[in-house]
């Protein structure tokens, strides 16, 4: 990449995703490469000018060349759209960028993604004739196993759907084909056909014209392994999507990817504190300072699974802290060789963000 050439970055976020999303955006700053300049463009609904303030001088501490460009929207211009999570459909935001940006080219992003490789590798990918360029869904199969309308759309059952966290949009293409617009249609008039929303419709809609990613561009944090996966950590080679609704900073869930997500936080000075977050750690605590109270919680609510419905396990606990310090990020407290050496991770990463910072 030519030196100080401008990456062009889109993302999505209201107020409630806005701790997410200043963690991906300082992650992006403080991983990129130093001849390179970023802008930042953010479509939001709501996020106030003091959040906003407060992002973009957190940013510049870490990165000398970047610049903001927000873009306010009215939400219900997808009302006729399923929610995601929080209630939230600003999911379909990415959908607007071939409208509100004049680039050929642009690398959407998640509010819910720690970005730890240099972004300016993935801004060099040529897209040539593809759409899209993207990652492998690692929790979705085919469309045969997920997609139970495929035939209708005249697909291939055996293609793979890509996820939609971390996209290299070719816009100059989506304008001339239309294929934001005919998403939108898609997803108005046919919200049940599709069961990841925007991701299943564009995966629909591009089917066999997307390029695939290096998975570790978008490596979701379920799948994330300690002994396999911490080196990469280390070496800023991975990019952590935090893809379920237990988001880091809301829900204090005791493993690594999680553990990682605050610790760089805390580290750049973006405050997570909430009422969510703290009230999720106290409870926490309590499961492991007195385990038989977790044991019986499982117990009643297995038996009322039984007596009343399964829906009733939501009451008593969550899937996710079954294993309280062993989560599925693989954070097990018996593996001492895996704590010294993410403890070592970590002592790196300070060192690197002091170096980064005084830089900036």
């Amino acid at each position: 990449m030519e030196q100080y050439e401008w990456i062009e970055v889109g993302l999505a976020s209201d107020q409630r995703y806005f701790a997410g999303l200043m963690v991906t955006v300082v992650s992006i700053c403080v991983f990129s490469s130093d001849n390179s300049c970023i802008r930042i463009n953010i479509i939001t609904t709501d996020i106030d000018i003091d959040s906003r303030k407060k992002l973009e001088k957190i940013s510049k501490r870490y990165k000398k060349c970047v610049t903001f460009n927000w873009i306010e929207i009215n939400e219900d211009i997808f009302e006729d759209m399923p929610d995601f999570f929080f209630e939230s459909k600003l999911t379909y935001a990415r959908l607007l960028f071939p409208e509100v940006l004049n680039y050929n080219k642009i690398i959407y992003i998640d509010s819910d993604i720690l970005f730890l490789k240099n972004i300016a590798e993935l801004w060099d990918i040529k897209l040539g004739k593809f759409p899209l360029a993207a990652v492998k869904d690692q929790s979705v199969g085919s469309f045969k196993e997920t997609f139970p309308r495929w035939k209708k759309f005249n697909i291939n059952e055996n293609s793979p759907e890509f996820n939609a966290g971390i996209l290299v949009m070719n816009l100059k293409l989506f304008r001339k084909e239309n294929i934001h617009k005919k998403a939108m249609h898609l997803l108005s008039c046919y919200p049940e056909d599709f069961p990841y929303h925007d991701q299943t419709v564009l995966n629909c809609l591009l089917n066999g014209r997307i390029m695939e990613l290096e998975k570790s561009w978008n490596f979701m944090t379920n799948h994330f392994n300690s002994k396999k996966h911490l080196e990469l950590l280390r070496r800023h080679a991975i990019n952590l999507h935090y893809v379920t609704n237990k988001k880091p900073w809301i829900f204090c869930i005791k493993n690594l990817p999680d553990d990682f997500f605050r610790f760089f936080a805390k580290s750049v000075g973006i405050k997570l504190v909430s009422r969510n977050l703290l009230v999720s750690c106290i409870k926490n605590s309590i499961w492991r300072l007195f385990p038989g109270l977790l044991k019986l919680r499982y117990y009643i609510g297995s038996k009322a699974a039984v007596l009343v419905g399964n829906d009733i396990k939501s009451i008593f606990f969550n899937d996710q802290l079954k294993k309280v310090g062993v989560g599925d990020g693989g954070f097990d407290c018996d593996y001492a060789d895996v704590l010294e050496k993410y403890s070592l991770v970590k002592k790196e990463i300070s060192l690197y963000l002091k170096d980064k910072s005084h830089g900036a």
